[in-house]
């Protein structure tokens, strides 16, 4: 019986000649001998006689510490070895021509130590088959070798050793079951010749493993000409069950392809030791991975001629870990993408810095992740504990899924990846649709160009109570816009957010969010599945001398046939700060009302404003109290509007109704609108009054008499609201 484990450990050659690497196995005698717990040291080593000694336990002499390694000897014949610390008189068979060292100091109990007979190792060297440096395509022979060892294996697994050499591959080499390919670290190296995968993993479940090799594209030529990499180093779709460990992957236009979509690929552990240097993608999967991960590792060098270059790419990955990984030097370190809506996947505790492209001079960016909302809320993404060194990047997100990624936006105000800032709130007022007109077609938005028509749908929404069918009016560009405001001065960035379906057009439709001349702009030309909705978001910065916003549609123009349908926008302060929200607006109560207005003995009707709230100072005599200043983030107040028909003799006679009223903020006051907010006094000699809230800062009103005679009225602010 032989006894192999994985751990390898390099060799000194000019302690031991001819020494070779593999694996921790000891082949002593034709006896079994179990090595006790007090033999803490296994040495080989040359006599004064030029004997090999086999020492167990304590070594005297100059040699201090523990030695573990793998080693081969070849034997000189017949009682050239001496195995010191067993039993008197024990020596190696003279039929053994190689002598192979193991021991596992981490074991609690130790192995038996058994014979190799007459020459046998624990492996085969595929040198002895036919795989050599020489040739100029070793994938034939190795692949004849895997294959036979494969099918002699009875489902245990072998181990094909690979000495060290270069050795050139024109054909894929094909990895079957049970089988560990082993070489000698970086010095067993396999070229890539042609436009080929160079190391494929074979379908089903292998329990195989493949370590300690370098593999090398045909990249290496010039690493700076990027166009000169071509094929994939390895390959593992449809694979199962395989280890990578101490593995080397270079110059290839794809370092590591994980699946291609088809059903599975799963049990892949990549790592430790595994690096993946100067391919345009390193790593990349897509759906159909399962339980699979990349530890202790290294990514480097992902750069393309269109700055295309990606450290790792996934796309619906069902349960896929990335931990203690270094991305280093790519065009983009990690792009996430959930196309079928099945995605699980953590990156943890990785270090991820971009760079810069060394060709194109375009500085890279740490994420690229824009996950489509499913509105089924499956999705999971966390990208915990990561150092982070260079631009952010873009990440779009779901409101719905179960996301968390704790690196801080660029924005002042609060908000992270995870979330927007606290508390939520949507800038744009009616961005949900629920007042549809009142007291036009769509309070709080505005046109552009030639107005699309407008439709509403009360059947077919999400949010609110309906959505907003879109309809370009013909081949001339169209625009309906969600006005906003950003009145934080510590709003550095804004998120604008619409929900969607496309209906019709040739280009889809696109949406604009701009703050004071900054813009950004995303198109969707797909229409969208009956059903479904679309989520989408855009990252504006705020123009600090002009914070008026907006989020305009655009239906496709080009034929006149462009038609969408709105659900709802909205704009969060913060960058990344994704999730929509209702108003999220808060009252703040004064201490004391503000008297506005205050008319005595009118008798005909009687007007006034606009008037700008946020300004009461600029307005009223002084003294005021220091409360008449309007806080950061005031959008509209809560007035008391009072009225008593003093003209009356008595409170007993029924003469009104009179109406003090407030407009809707911008519909003027010169006539009494059919959308007021108001209050009806109807008797006299006593006082009718009411609390009203108003969203806007610009305020005008009247009263309206039923009669001439006098009447008094007044308006007074008694709370603030704000954002």
């Amino acid at each position: 019986m032989t006894i192999t484990l994985s751990d390898q450990y390099p060799i000194d050659q000019s302690v031991i000649p001819s020494a070779r690497s593999f694996g921790r196995t000891v082949t002593v005698t034709d006896e079994s001998y179990v090595v006790q717990k007090g033999d803490l040291t296994i040495l080989l080593r040359i006599t004064d006689s030029g004997l090999y000694t086999l020492d167990f336990g304590e070594v005297q002499g100059d040699f201090s510490g523990q030695v573990i390694r793998s080693v081969v000897v070849e034997a000189t014949g017949s009682g050239s070895f001496t195995t010191v610390g067993l039993s008197p008189n024990r020596t190696l068979d003279g039929s053994a021509t190689q002598l192979v060292l193991l021991w596992n100091q981490q074991q609690s109990t130790f192995k038996d130590i058994d014979v190799v007979p007459g020459g046998q190792t624990p492996w085969i060297d595929a040198s002895d088959h036919g795989v050599l440096p020489s040739l100029d395509d070793n994938g034939p022979p190795l692949n004849a070798l895997l294959a036979s060892v494969s099918a002699g294996s009875q489902g245990n697994r072998q181990t094909v050793y690979v000495p060290p050499g270069i050795y050139k591959v024109a054909t894929t080499i094909s990895h079957p079951p049970n089988v560990d390919v082993v070489g000698a670290g970086r010095r067993t190296v396999f070229r890539q010749s042609g436009v080929i995968t160079l190391w494929d993993f074979q379908s089903g479940f292998l329990r195989s493993r493949l370590a300690s090799v370098l593999l090398q594209g045909q990249g290496d030529v010039n690493p700076n000409d990027y166009s000169l990499r071509v094929g994939t180093g390895i390959d593992f779709s449809t694979s199962q069950q395989i280890d990578l460990v101490e593995v080397e992957v270079w110059d290839f236009l794809l370092g590591i392809n994980l699946s291609d979509g088809t059903p599975f690929a799963s049990y892949l552990r990549l790592g430790p030791r595994v690096e993946v240097n100067r391919c345009t993608t390193g790593i990349r999967g897509t759906d159909e991975i399962n339980a699979s991960s990349i530890v202790d590792s290294r990514i480097f060098f992902s750069y393309g001629n269109a700055d295309e270059g990606i450290g790792i790419d996934l796309d619906d990955p069902e349960g896929f870990r990335v931990e203690n990984v270094a991305i280093e030097a790519a065009d983009t370190c990690v792009r996430v993408r959930s196309t079928s809506g099945l995605l699980q996947a953590r990156i943890l505790d990785c270090f991820l810095e971009p760079g810069t492209n060394p060709v194109t001079t375009t500085v890279g960016s740490i994420y690229d992740i824009d996950i489509a909302s499913q509105s089924d809320g499956l999705e999971v993404l966390r990208l915990e504990g990561n150092v982070a060194s260079g631009n952010n990047g873009n990440i779009i997100l779901p409101p719905e899924g179960f996301m968390y990624v704790d690196t801080y936006s660029r924005a002042f105000f609060g908000a992270r990846y995870d979330g927007a800032a606290v508390p939520k709130r949507n800038l744009v007022r009616n961005g949900t649709l629920n007042n549809w007109a009142l007291p036009d077609v769509l309070p709080n938005w505005a046109g552009g160009g030639l107005l699309p028509t407008l439709a509403e749908d009360q059947v077919n929404f999400v949010t609110g109570v309906r959505s907003m069918r879109v309809t370009a009016p013909g081949a001339t560009g169209s625009t309906i816009a969600a006005l906003f405001t950003v009145s934080d001065p510590g709003v550095e960035w804004v998120t604008c957010g619409v929900r969607y379906r496309v209906l019709a057009g040739n280009v889809g439709f696109f949406f604009t969010g701009s703050v004071g001349g900054n813009n950004a702009q995303l198109n969707d030309p797909t229409p969208t599945p009956d059903g479904e909705w679309e989520t989408r978001w855009v990252q504006v910065r705020v123009n600090p001398t002009n914070r008026a916003g907006s989020v305009s549609i655009n239906p496709d123009s080009v034929n006149g046939t462009g038609s969408v349908l709105i659900d709802e926008v909205w704009v969060v302060p913060g960058r990344y700060a994704i999730p929509s929200s209702q108003f999220g607006e808060r009252i703040e109560m004064l201490p004391a009302p503000i008297v506005i207005v205050n008319e005595v003995g009118i008798t005909s009707l009687d007007l006034f404003g606009p008037i700008d709230i946020t300004d009461l100072p600029a307005l009223l005599s002084p003294p005021l109290s220091d409360f008449s200043a309007a806080p950061e983030g005031v959008v509209g107040g809560v007035f008391r509007l009072a009225v008593n028909m003093t003209g009356f003799a008595d409170a007993t006679v029924l003469g009104g109704p009179v109406y003090a009223f407030l407009n809707i903020p911008g519909s003027g006051a010169t006539t009494i609108p059919a959308s007021v907010h108001q209050v009806m006094a109807t008797f006299g000699q006593t006082l009718h009054n009411g609390d009203v809230l108003v969203r806007g800062t610009s305020l005008s009103g009247g009263c309206s008499l039923y009669t001439g005679l006098a009447t008094d009225y007044s308006v007074a602010l008694v709370a603030w609201v704000m954002q």
